[in-house]
């Protein structure tokens, strides 16, 4: 922001304090990105409690310096609140006889929004976005953010429930469309900011003086408590109870794990060994394999920018390339989060060759074949004689001994893996596997890639499994453990969701394939000491049911192939398996998975959520688990 003033900017922990002409200006300018420690609001309440004694001004207005406006200070939510607090500050503004417009540039979020909500007016940046992340932390908005949205958009799901449950980032546009702001300024936010207070002449808007329009109840029956306070109570009081929730909240095991994860998925995109994490010189990728997970490794590049070309042996899976990746974007566009031109765009990034030949000026070659160590070493092979020396040669594989293939591809210290789960578009973990001799620069690209991607990169050294495979089978053993003894898939897959899984291992299993994980299982198996082997998997394959592609697997897909139904014959299947080992299958497993609380429709299952906590079920679950090497009934 330019510092133009005439009068010498004061700063007060944090905040600078510039008269230029009639408008007061406190500038926040906590680096490196404005967060709301305690500094600012005591810089910003000193500022308010000044400005708005000055007979002499018209109005005051609140910006950031540098690229952002402010963002609320994640780590000061461990330690105890120190006063003033944002609450305070709003107060502050709200009471002062000088209107007071917040001028946002870059992001407003969490504390950050609070506080431009809490002002008579907002002005936005072309680009700004402003939003409510607290709910993916495990609170909620703790400076009255749940009441000044209603406030604003209403209580109907589509707009305050919406904004506040989905932590979702609103563009200057939509929120502009909803009334969060007031105006975009295209050139100049803080001379707008400044016109704008001016044009107000002296007149407050506080969003609390609003009237508040009631609404149909049926339109907010899904609305979250704090929200639907909005219209029922006294302003301060539902503020009370909001800022009362927010402090229990915060104070959350759940909530202090969600900040770990936060802070922990940023520190990953760090570069190892030093040097820089960057892969701004990879432009042109190949990838070799035109199966499931090719493809959309391949579509997931497409998505990011980079020109890929994709290889496959077999002419009928390369012409379905371009099948599958119109199937996927013609599914965005139907959500409205893709455009008819730029699906085609992204579409015209990827081309199918016919030679690994044409491999030859890539930057990046990722092999996405077969996982079978034959077939993955011969390719690596192949690529070896193919690629420039400048080229990074990636392996996708889940769990074959890298430094083995790296040693087919000749230049181990450029041969890195790239390990994508499945679905490859959707999964956001990305694992980083460095051999013995991989060079540091290498891993470090790699990071910057998953970076671009969109994706959590994990650092990972050759080991069986790696890291996500090893957790993955352990998880998956122990379900399979409870199938079993007495449950089912199906009711074992929504224990798990209603756990806050996105998807149930069994699901999860079919989608990946289950021929894939036999393979690993297979391979695997030689590896370890004997240890109970539950063989109902192998069985389904033996019997030709690979899950989704196949059109059956743990669950019956049909024509659909999105969306799996119970499958008696599995069931059928399973029960001989129990009665083959002697297994009687355990009541309580069966009752437990089965209940009611667990097995309704979803309705009936938010409300059963509120006599089972996550750490009862968790409990409960686990004992199941450690009691799974006995097969008493």
């Amino acid at each position: 922001m330019d510092a133009r003033s005439d009068i010498a900017g004061q700063d007060s922990q944090g905040v600078r304090r510039e008269r230029r002409g009639r408008v007061g200006f406190l500038v926040i300018n906590n680096s490196p990105l404005n967060a709301g420690s305690v500094a600012v609001p005591q810089g910003l309440l000193t500022g308010i409690r000044e400005f708005g004694a000055d007979p002499s001004l018209v109005g005051i207005v609140i910006i950031g310096d540098g690229n952002t406006f402010l963002a609320g200070d994640i780590r000061e939510f461990d330690a105890l609140i120190q006063p003033p607090s944002l609450p305070d500050v709003i107060r502050a503004i709200e009471a002062i006889s000088l209107p007071v417009v917040a001028a946002i540039h870059g992001s407003a979020l969490g504390g950050g929004f609070e506080l431009a909500l809490g002002c008579d007016g907002r002005v936005a940046a072309s680009g700004a976005a402003v939003g409510l992340p607290e709910v993916s932390l495990g609170m909620i908005p703790g400076a009255g953010g749940t009441q000044r949205i209603a406030y604003v958009t209403g209580k109907a799901k589509a707009k305050a429930i919406d904004i506040v449950t989905s932590s979702r980032r609103l563009t200057d546009f939509q929120a502009l469309e909803l009334g969060l702001i007031d105006q975009i300024v295209v050139d100049d936010v803080e001379h707008g900011a400044a016109s704008f207070v001016k044009a107000m002449k002296g007149a407050k808007r506080g969003i609390r003086d609003r009237e508040f329009a009631a609404e149909d109840s049926a339109n907010i029956e899904a609305a979250t408590d704090m929200v639907n306070l909005a219209g029922q109570l006294p302003f301060d009081n539902a503020l009370a109870k909001e800022r009362a929730v927010f402090n229990e909240l915060r104070a959350s095991v759940q909530a202090r794990a969600l900040r770990h994860l936060f802070f922990a998925e940023r520190a990953s995109y760090r570069p190892r060994h030093g040097g820089h994490a960057s892969g701004g010189a990879i432009r042109k990728i190949g990838v070799l394999g035109a199966e499931t997970m090719g493809v959309g490794i391949a579509g997931y590049l497409a998505d990011a920018g980079y020109e890929v070309l994709i290889f496959d042996k077999s002419e009928e899976a390369l012409s379905l390339v371009s099948v599958k990746l119109s199937r996927t974007y013609q599914e965005q566009i139907k959500k409205g989060k893709l455009s008819e031109g730029e699906a085609q765009e992204r579409l015209d990034r990827v081309k199918t060759v016919q030679s690994i030949f044409q491999f030859q000026d890539v930057d990046l070659a990722i092999e996405a074949v077969f996982e079978e160590s034959g077939v993955k070493r011969e390719t690596m092979s192949a690529l070896r004689n193919v690629l420039p020396d400048r080229a990074i040669l990636a392996s996708n594989t889940s769990y074959l001994d890298l430094n083995n293939l790296a040693e087919m591809a000749g230049h181990t210290e450029r041969t890195v893996g790239l390990h994508f789960f499945s679905p490859a578009q959707a999964m956001r973990l990305l694992e980083i596997v460095q051999t013995r001799i991989t060079s540091p620069e290498i891993v470090n690209t790699a990071i910057g890639i998953a970076k671009r991607l969109g994706k959590v990169p994990v650092v990972s050294r050759v080991a069986e499994g790696f890291i996500g495979n090893r957790i993955f089978a352990a998880y998956t053993r122990q379900c399979e453990y409870m199938v079993e003894e007495g449950g089912s898939p199906e009711h074992v897959d929504t224990a798990l969701e209603n756990l806050g899984f996105a998807t149930g291992p069994f699901a999860v299993a079919d989608l990946s394939g289950l021929d894939i994980v036999r393979k690993m299982r297979q391979h695997l198996n030689p590896l370890r000491e004997p240890a109970r082997y539950v063989t109902i998997a192998d069985s389904l394959c033996e019997l030709g049911l690979f899950g989704r592609k196949s059109g059956a697997g743990y669950y019956s897909y049909g024509s659909q192939r999105k969306r799996g139904t119970s499958d008696p014959a599995v069931h059928t299947l399973i029960d001989a398996k129990r009665s083959k080992k002697g297994i009687v299958p355990r009541k309580t497993v069966r009752r437990k998975l089965l209940s009611g609380r667990w097995g309704q429709s979803s309705m009936k299952r938010r409300r059963s959520w509120k006599k089972v906590s996550p750490k009862e079920l968790l409990t409960s679950m686990s004992q199941w688990c450690m009691a799974t090497d006995s097969y008493a009934a």
